[in-house]
């Protein structure tokens, strides 16, 4: 079974609450992470959720973190204020 936006960001967010930087697992979870994001699945609470995860546990995935800031960008409006 495949996870879904959802299923991503709430196991980074797991990890992030536990510290556990494990950087196989973040970085499968990334690689999983970025053609979905690049794809509009990701809601804004998701990429918010994500990006706040890898931060949390100093994670600096380049390559998902450039999709999140574009898709970010691309939907700023849908952020609350």
């Amino acid at each position: 079974t495949q996870f879904g936006p959802q299923d991503l960001w709430n196991t980074a967010w797991s990890f992030a609450m536990l510290a556990y930087a494990d950087r196989l697992c973040l970085g499968a979870i990334a690689n999983a992470a970025i053609g979905r994001v690049v794809n509009g699945e990701f809601a804004p609470q998701g990429l918010s959720n994500l990006a706040w995860s890898f931060a949390t546990l100093a994670c600096r995935d380049a390559p998902l973190l450039a999709a999140i800031a574009v898709a970010s960008e691309a939907s700023i409006g849908h952020f609350n204020q």
